[in-house]
């Protein structure tokens, strides 16, 4: 996963940016409805 997000990156796929970052945030609202705490994501999410 980390290649194909260094993969976009590198090509200036603005759209497919987008899009991922969108999914990106979507999963990070599912794991706090779920219950997790911040601390147990917060360093992946700000990578993004």
């Amino acid at each position: 996963m980390f290649s194909y997000l260094e993969h976009i990156l590198e090509s200036q796929d603005q759209a497919e940016i987008d899009r991922v970052k969108e999914n990106v945030e979507k999963s990070r609202k599912a794991l706090q409805t779920l219950g997790y705490p911040d601390l147990t994501f917060e360093d992946f999410f700000s990578v993004t």
